[in-house]
């Protein structure tokens, strides 16, 4: 189910998932249910998520497994970070933060501190947003997780775009497209050229970027990876605009707030 996941292959790896849970000899209670909240996320079904990411980390509680409880109520408060919910979301990253490092569990650490950051850029914390996404990078990089190592990049790539750091800003996203790409993780891929959409926006080069943008858009809906194409079809608005295509743009643009609205994702709306 896990690899399936990252395959983009959402609906097989959601009935492996579930059908480990209907084994019901999951040595770790919760674990299994965080996963399903996982996938049911990268789908933009936020209500089943969120009750996947609850019963897991009350199923984890109970079992007195500190763990799977903070992976579970991390992934909670960043599902309430997309619905708006800001004062949800800084407690639950908080209390998630508690739990892992009370048990070493750096790697969650990294995870919800990346997702945090993401909430700080949203207030307008620029500078600490980047300092939190330069950390969780560097702690992936040190745990060897790929995966969280290639987001942490987007992030970074992302937000040196945003910070008139537009060059830096495409390197670093350029080799997040490639390690994606490697990887095999197509949500992942779809989101880095999104952002680096953004970012060659951002230095001048309007004919790359909606290139890159047509393609985030291409393989985000190909793998119906709903909250990276609302991203996406934003970012190549913005390029189609700057190409001087204004009714695509807006075409697009709609799509995107269409999109928005029916995952109730505030922020991009």
């Amino acid at each position: 189910g896990r690899a399936l996941e990252r395959l983009g292959r959402y609906d097989e790896a959601l009935a492996q998932l579930v059908r480990s849970l209907e084994r019901g000899d999951d040595p770790r209670p919760g674990q299994t249910l965080n996963r399903v909240g996982n996938v049911y996320k990268r789908l933009g079904r936020f209500d089943e998520a969120e009750t996947a990411y609850r019963d897991a980390a009350a199923g984890a509680r109970t079992a007195g497994d500190p763990v799977s409880e903070g992976r579970a109520v991390g992934n909670l408060a960043d599902v309430h970070r997309i619905l708006g919910r800001h004062d949800d979301a800084r407690a639950g990253y908080d209390r998630a933060l508690t739990l892992s490092r009370r048990v070493g569990d750096a790697l969650n650490v990294a995870i919800v501190s990346s997702n945090a950051a993401i909430l700080s850029e949203a207030e307008g914390a620029l500078d600490r947003a980047l300092a939190l996404h330069r950390d969780a990078l560097a702690s992936a990089v040190s745990l060897g997780d790929a995966g969280l190592a290639t987001r942490a990049r987007v992030h970074v790539g992302r937000l040196l775009a945003r910070c008139d750091a537009a060059g830096a800003g495409v390197l670093e996203l350029r080799a997040a497209v490639d390690a994606a790409a490697g990887l095999g993780d197509p949500d992942a891929e779809a989101e880095a050229r999104s952002a680096l959409a953004t970012a060659l926006l951002a230095a001048g080069s309007v004919a790359e970027a909606v290139s890159v943008g047509e393609a985030a858009v291409d393989l985000a809906r190909r793998v119906r990876a709903r909250l990276v194409e609302t991203e996406a079809l934003n970012a190549l608005g913005e390029a189609v605009l700057a190409a001087g295509d204004a009714a695509r743009a807006a075409s697009l643009h709609h799509a995107a707030q269409v999109r928005a609205v029916e995952l109730d994702d505030v922020a991009e709306e």
